[in-house]
């Protein structure tokens, strides 16, 4: 941070004030120093933004605490509320169900009721209100419901509707009155009450005075009235609020963000100090932290001497803070863990920083094991001295391997022995300042009486008998009684010489035997008395009234205890004489159950014991833990912010699930238990509660009340008071009914419980445990109040805390536990798994024996080397046979593909050559749907072949092989061979076959010819008469042969001429209908012929002219099958998938199963007529064009189908 920037920080903070120490209240100078500021940080406009913007807002907050609304607008507000509370009281007044309880007694039969109608209606009341009352026609409450419910002083409680202001002490309390009525009569009141601070408060019912402002009331007195309530509106103490403090804050916070974070952080710090944002003792955190910044920037030649520096003003440090902060009245011990006293986490806080930002060189490690010794002998004696020489150790020797767990733990061991040591130090300054003062008590006692204002002595004299305590607490408060003479009590008693106000504890319960330490005469015969208590009870009061803390006691010679605020155990008569003989002494006293350190001090005859509590071992032991924690979990997180991210990542992993598995294992019995035992610890205290208090109510239902209460209040520190049996009677410590100390009512569950005449008591806590008795005494129920019992066993420190802090730490042991397992187990598998990948990329895959140990771990590394050797052979013996493999396919004739889906995962040589790595569509396009079609049943799982007739190639045929792949999903391989020279061979040896067949078919016929010639010559050689016969019948034999061999011969000119084929584009439509019009005539013979043309154009390639005669053919046929009856002839067009489809269906009856297959072999035919070449020449046809014919029986005839593939 350069001068030119701090300087304009400086400049910033001046010009958002005002500063009441500087005469730069104008707004000009403030102006003048804002623009030097910008000037300074004209080359950081980002910086200079954002200190403008905090200048603009301090001098928004500045001119918003000036607009403060006037005295009289806030009173009319004020006045509004109150109108709005009497209003809501009104419609409760209103309710039938008050009146009728009041009137028929019913809030005695059921005391219930009367508490839940008044609860019905609390929430709607405005804020601010302490507590609504109702009572009877005799002014005694019956039911009453709020924080602080409580009747006036002087002013009757049962009358018509008003709203009257008291003076109380400290405070104005305003009581509104609204009578309730039945039949017409006054049954009884509603009365609220509104407290107004008469030091001022923010608020009053809701209405707020403003920024920085306070309302303070004011009551004007009036002869022969009732004073006046007046409101006004005074500055308050804004601590910090001001602009100014809010720029001293807030400019450093923006340097930080811009850059200068550390010093910018620390600065805002100390000056949240300096303006009272933050408590005073945050201010050593800010300086061991700014030290720790500097020792930091030591340059690195000088690290040894910032390190032994360092480590010293951290010793220091431990030394002089604990009794610092006990001097600023800050905590310093924890009574809670969660979380502690932020001021001593924040010193800690500092501490640990300040150990872990020294440099660390390496020393020797033993001399780090002895910093717990000295850090346990240090706690064990409370010795500052210890501690801090255990601490300069542990700075000097942490290792940096756990150096924060170690500084954490280390510094809050310090820090609670040093606050240890500060308490028993704070006991002994208190007891010690207390008995010098108490052994001038007279002097005291006198000089203070004479020194209060006779004017406010004859306005005590003359008070209403309602005031007069009121107007003895302000003078108690003017003279400092309780500051003064701890203990002590101001009692005003009138001409009779009867106590009439008491504000204090001496003289409780009209017992005698109080010492008086001086008095004076008042006017009209009243006098003013400061008394005590009798030896030794006024030592003990004055010490338990001087803030030591602890219960105390006063032992006599022969050892018997007088005790205040817990049971003593006597003292063996030779422990009091040494110590009278040693004056002052450490010796151990049992206070309870317990025997802990005690302060024994000789007072005349008397030797006092004050006890020095320290926290029990666990106790002890439970606060050093969580202390450390606190320090170490922010540290741990930051040191594991990046490593978080990476076991979330290897949450799945080995080492991810053995510290889940760590730290649910340790984890998980604490969590349950922490959700079963503290329950069940709360049972129990409370029933020990309820069992003490059950033991008090025995005693005070058996015994004498006043000797009970006495020693209530005189052994155990306690107020009593006692109510009739809603109505304070008496109290030990009347002032306290005034300062809320006690409470006017009892709780309303201890007055029902009395009514019904329940003996069971109630127990509050609420700090200390508060006890109300129900008691029946001479035909009166009275409730009986227990008040301030502390509870000396057990435990400091809840179920809650004590899970929370041990669980936290099991957590951190585990994880840790769990990560050093993890390393351990997960180094080696890591070797392992690096390995394995070498070895799954086909690398050299070995492991050293040296680099596992003797264990699991190196029997597997054996085993993975040996397996690794094996695989490496199988892997080299594998590649030789894929090369093999690879070499033999390569060099196939046949295209060999692998498909998967539509993709083309391996093709060979032969299947690239037919365009296989363009992808599957390519291969369809070539070679028609039928590889598709046979695809598909292959990857549905069973293998499937198929012939292919490529488009554009008549002469071409490929053979496809379909199988799937076992073990792979979807993939199939194709295999696709060129028969094209088979099929040439074969359609050879078919026009063999065909021609031995036509010479067998023309023999046939010769052979009638033969004989009929034969039989005309030996006609003519017999003589002209019997030519003619001869000559009639042959002719008709002969021209019948004639035609059969005409025919013959046109089938297989048919079947050689289809070797002429010319593709073209052909719409199947047309055709069709042409071919089908021919063939109407049929109708007249009987015959039906039905077109059902595609609902869409089918365009085929194919040569039209044999299209048209494989259809003649097949309508040819479907003709002679119906010959010599009716039928019907369907001829329809269709499209499958990428198939036209020519179906033509009779209704003949169709033919033999068994003769399905062959009907489209040469020359066979069902009939007797026939060549039985028809078919023959529609499988080629189709065969030609690239697709197949089928037929099947389908009653009640025969249907021929013709596929023919779509033109793409």
């Amino acid at each position: 941070m350069t001068g030119r920037v701090l300087a304009a920080g400086l400049l910033a903070a001046l010009a958002a004030g005002p500063w009441p120490e500087l005469p730069l209240v104008s707004f000009i100078p403030r102006l003048l120093l804002f623009a030097f500021a910008l000037w300074s940080l004209w080359r950081r406009r980002a910086l200079a933004a954002v200190v403008s913007a905090v200048v603009l807002v301090a001098w928004g907050v500045d001119l918003a605490s000036r607009r403060v609304p006037s005295p009289k607008a806030l009173e009319q507000r004020f006045w509004h509320q109150v109108e709005r509370l009497s209003g809501e009281l009104a419609l409760l007044a209103q309710e039938p169900r008050l009146g009728q309880l009041l009137a028929g007694t019913g809030a005695e039969a059921e005391p219930e009721k009367p508490f839940a109608i008044l609860g019905e209606r609390w929430e709607r009341l405005p804020p601010g209100v302490g507590g609504v009352v109702l009572v009877d026609g005799r002014g005694e409450p019956v039911a009453w419901v709020g924080e602080r419910p409580r009747l006036p002083l002087e002013w009757r409680p049962v009358g018509d509707r008003a709203v009257v202001p008291e003076a109380w002490v400290g405070e104005v309390v305003l009581f509104c009155r609204e009578p309730v009525y039945e039949s017409g009569r006054v049954v009884g009141s509603l009365v609220a009450n509104v407290s107004l601070p008469q030091s001022g408060s923010r608020s009053a019912l809701g209405v707020s005075a403003g920024w920085g402002h306070m309302v303070v009331p004011e009551l004007v007195e009036a002869l022969e009235a009732r004073p006046t309530l007046r409101l006004q509106v005074r500055p308050g103490v804004r601590r910090g609020l001001a602009a100014s403090g809010a720029a001293l804050v807030l400019v450093p916070l923006a340097y930080a963000a811009f850059g200068f974070f550390r010093w910018g952080l620390l600065l805002a710090a100390a000056a949240a100090v300096a303006v009272g944002w933050l408590p005073v003792g945050l201010a050593p955190a800010v300086m061991v932290m700014a030290a720790a910044l500097l020792f930091l920037a030591f340059p690195k030649q000088k690290q040894k001497l910032a390190s032994v520096t360092g480590a010293l003003l951290a010793g220091l440090v431990v030394w002089a803070l604990p009794p610092l902060l006990a001097e600023f009245g800050e905590p310093v011990l924890a009574f809670s863990l969660f979380p502690p006293p932020l001021v001593l986490l924040a010193n800690l806080l500092a501490l640990v920083a300040l150990v872990l930002l020294l440099p660390a060189p390496g020393r020797p490690l033993h001399l780090f094991w002895l910093t717990w010794p000295i850090l346990a002998w240090g706690m064990a004696t409370a010795s500052g001295a210890w501690l801090a020489f255990g601490v300069v150790l542990l700075a000097l020797t942490a290792p940096a391997k756990g150096r924060a767990a170690f500084a954490s733990l280390g510094v809050a061991a310090a820090l609670a022995g040093g606050g240890d040591g500060a308490t028993r130090n704070a006991i002994l300054a208190r007891t010690e300042s207390t008995l010098a003062r108490w052994g001038e008590v007279r002097s005291v006692a006198r000089a203070l009486v004479g020194s209060l204002p006779e004017g406010r002595l004859s306005e005590l004299a003359a008070a209403a008998p309602g005031m007069r305590l009121v107007l003895l607490g302000e003078l108690a408060a003017f003279a400092k009684v309780e500051e003064v003479l701890p203990g002590t009590a101001l009692v005003l008693e009138d001409p009779e010489g009867k106590p009439v106000a008491t504000w204090g504890e001496a003289g409780m319960l009209g017992e005698a035997g109080d010492q008086e330490l001086a008095s004076r005469k008042l006017a009209a015969g009243f006098r003013l008395r400061l008394l005590a208590p009798p030896p030794p009870h006024d030592v003990l009061a004055a010490l338990a009234a001087s803030g030591v803390g602890v219960p105390v006691a006063a032992f006599d010679r022969g050892g018997s205890p007088m005790s205040r605020g817990a049971p003593f155990r006597p003292l063996p008569p030779a422990v009091v004489g040494e110590a009278l003989a040693r004056e002052r002494w450490w010796g151990s006293a049992i206070v309870g159950n317990r025997s802990v350190p005690t302060y024994l001090r000789a007072y005349g005859d008397w030797v006092l014991a004050v006890p020095w509590m320290r926290p029990a071992l666990p106790d002890f032991f439970l606060l050093v833990v969580a202390l450390g924690l606190w320090a170490f979990a922010p540290l741990f997180l930051w040191q594991v912010r990046g490593r978080l991210a990476l076991w979330w990542r290897e949450r799945a992993s080995f080492a991810g699930r053995l510290r889940a598995l760590a730290f649910t294992s340790a984890f998980l019995p604490l969590f349950l238990l922490a959700n079963v035992l503290p329950g069940q610890w709360i049972r129990e205290r409370e029933q020990v509660r309820l069992e003490v208090a059950r033991a008090l109510g025995t005693a005070m239902a058996e015994g004498p009340r006043g000797e009970l209460l006495g020693t209530l209040v005189r052994d155990l520190g306690v107020t009593v008071a006692v109510y009739r049996p809603s109505l304070l009677a008496v109290t030990s410590r009347p002032d306290a009914a005034l300062t809320g100390g006690v409470p006017m009512l009892p709780p309303p569950e201890a007055y029902i419980r009395t009514v019904r005449r329940w003996r069971e008591p109630v127990v509050q806590v609420n700090g200390t445990v508060s006890v109300f008795l129900p008691v029946r005494r001479e035909s009166q129920n009275l409730v009986v109040a227990v008040l301030g019992l502390t509870e000396v066993v057990g435990s400091r420190f809840s179920p809650g805390e004590w899970f929370f802090a041990t669980g936290l730490a099991v957590a951190f042991l585990a994880l840790w536990a769990a990560e050093t397992l993890a390393r351990g187990l997960a180094a080696p598998m890591e070797r392992l798994v690096e390995a394995a990948r070498r070895l799954g990329r086909g690398e050299q895959a070995t492991l050293a024996p040296q680099e596992f140990r003797n264990d699991e771990f190196g029997t597997l590394a054996q085993a993975f080397t040996a397996m690794a050797a094996e695989v490496q052979a199988r892997q080299e013996e594998l590649q030789r046979q894929r090369d093999l493999l690879e070499r033999v396919l390569e060099n196939l004739s046949a295209a060999v593909l692998v498909v998967e889906g539509d993709a083309v995962v391996l093709a060979n040589a032969a299947a690239k050559k037919l365009g296989a790595e363009a992808g599957l569509p390519r291969l369809v396009a070539s070679f028609g749907p039928t590889l598709s079609e046979t695809l598909s049943r292959a990857q549905a799982g069973t293998p499937a072949s198929a012939r292919l007739f490529p488009r554009g190639q008549a002469d071409a045929v490929w053979n496809l092989t379909a199988v799937p792949l076992s073990g792979e999903s979807r993939r199939v391989c194709l295999v696709l061979e060129d028969l094209s020279e088979v099929a040439r061979a074969e359609r050879l040896a078919s026009l063999t076959e065909l021609a031995r067949i036509v010479a067998h078919e023309v023999k046939n016929p010769l052979t009638p010819i033969r004989l009929w010639v034969e039989e005309l010559q030996a006609a003519l050689a017999k003589g002209p008469e019997d030519v003619v016969e001869v000559a009639r019948l042959a002719v008709e034999e002969i021209l019948q042969q004639v035609a059969r061999l005409k025919e013959v011969s046109q089938g297989f000119s048919n079947l050689v001429a289809l070797e002429q084929w010319e593709a073209v584009p052909v719409d199947l439509s047309h055709l069709a209908a042409e071919v089908v019009e021919e063939y109407r005539v049929l109708a007249r013979r009987g015959v039906q012929v039905v077109f059902r043309p595609a609902e869409e154009p089918l365009s085929v390639v194919a040569d039209p002219s044999w299209l048209q005669r494989a259809l003649r053919h097949l309508l040819d046929n479907s003709a002679k099958a119906l010959a010599g009856g009716p039928g019907e002839i369907t001829v329809a067009l269709a499209r499958e998938g990428g198939w036209a489809v020519v179906s033509v269906r009779d209704t003949a009856g169709g033919v033999a199963e068994e003769h399905l297959p062959r009907l489209f072999e040469p020359h066979f035919s069902t009939t007797s007529e026939g060549s039985g070449l028809g078919l023959a020449v529609v499988w080629r046809v189709c065969q030609k064009a690239g697709g197949r014919a089928e037929a099947r029986n389908l009653p009640p005839g025969l249907e021929v189908r013709m596929l023919l593939p779509l033109a793409s």
